[in-house]
């Protein structure tokens, strides 16, 4: 008798983790997209930095916007398929790696190794 219960106590668990990962990759992914789409200035300029970061930035925003539809699809049709929690996880790290790329690896290669201008000044 315990055993449906671990089960769907397992399910429900999976869909909370899943639609909270959702909101967030979805999020980050949207505001990502809108952040690349206004690089430049008001002129029209486009800095070699944001021209350099632009192609990485649009790929892995884009990535993520495509896991969120598979944590849609894990919310809604959890249970289906038994390795769910291994590409679940998979899917975990994927996000993990990509969100680091984004906040630490572009900003510290293009601005930091490369030294490309940033339009900042000073």
């Amino acid at each position: 008798m315990s055993e449906p219960i671990e089960s769907a106590s397992k399910s429900i668990r999976l869909r909370i983790v899943s639609a909270i990962t959702l909101i967030a990759t979805a999020a980050i992914s949207f505001l990502g997209l809108q952040e690349v789409a206004l690089f430049g200035f008001p002129d029209g300029h486009i800095t070699d930095y944001e021209r350099a970061a632009e192609p990485v930035l649009n790929v892995s925003f884009y990535l993520l916007a495509v896991l969120a539809l598979y944590f849609l699809s894990v919310t809604i049709f959890s249970g289906i398929r038994k390795n769910h929690p291994k590409v679940f996880a998979t899917a975990l790290a994927m996000v993990a790696l990509l969100v680091l790329v984004v906040t630490v690896g572009v900003p510290l290669y293009f601005g930091r190794y490369l030294a490309l201008d940033n339009g900042v000044g000073g």
